[in-house]
């Protein structure tokens, strides 16, 4: 990010560990750069057992609101587990934006490889989430959620149900680089929704948004002009 200040951005991983200094922590680490963009929330941080809206969750929550950086979820086992903390923490700060990663992980395990099955409980939770206007979902690792190859055309159905549900202004796309090279290249990670029948049903305006400024207005940053993208 030192290198690239206008092309890299970052993402830092709260800790839990840090407890009653919470807020003093989040607020040190987002002013030590201004490439710093957003927090993520690692359910697996926090002890087995205990709820990521506890004390030092709703203070890492609140903090993130207050300096306009969005939360974003990794639920990986999958977000049934985790759906009610994160609701419980949006409860208790509604300004703070929310993005819920990978699609929900709705298909697990989340590895990308080997046997694994569809968790529709978590599918469902995602699309009940809507209901929160600061929640966005992001479009990406592809191949963690779908059984088939790139470009994973199985996934067209499920972005048109987000479309449906969420509309585009909420939802972002993401590749999950590195892991996504392990299965298709980065130039195929990135074409690949253009190859879904939902692709072609999309606006100008709904793809701008997917690819580009969702984020850019989530992480304060410019949006597309016209004909650039």
């Amino acid at each position: 990010m030192r290198v690239h200040p206008s092309r890299l951005f970052g993402v830092f991983v709260a800790d839990p560990a840090v407890g009653p200094a919470a807020e003093e922590w989040l607020e040190r680490l987002a002013s030590s750069s201004k490439q710093w963009v957003g927090v993520r929330f690692n359910p697996y941080k926090w002890p087995a057992g205990q709820s990521m809206a506890d004390d030092t969750g709703k203070a890492l929550f609140r903090k993130a609101g207050e300096l306009s950086l969005p939360v974003g979820f990794m639920p990986f086992k999958g977000l049934s587990q985790h759906v009610e903390d994160i609701e419980a923490l949006m409860k208790s700060s509604p300004s703070t934006q929310v993005i819920i990663d990978h699609w929900g992980f709705f298909l697990q395990p989340a590895t990308g490889f080997g046997e694994r099955a569809l968790d529709e409980a978590s599918w469902e939770a995602l699309l009940r989430l809507s209901s929160y206007p600061q929640v966005h979902v992001k479009i990406s690792a592809l191949f963690r959620v779908s059984q088939g190859k790139s470009p994973f055309p199985e996934l067209s159905e499920r972005l048109q149900q987000l479309l449906s549900t969420f509309g585009s202004a909420r939802l972002l796309w993401g590749s999950d680089f590195p892991y996504a090279t392990e299965h298709t290249t980065y130039a195929e990670a990135v074409l690949a929704p253009e190859s879904w029948p939902a692709w072609a049903e999309m606006s100008e305006e709904d793809r701008t948004n997917l690819v580009h400024d969702t984020a850019a207005k989530l992480y304060g940053l410019p949006l597309a002009r016209e004909g650039e993208l």
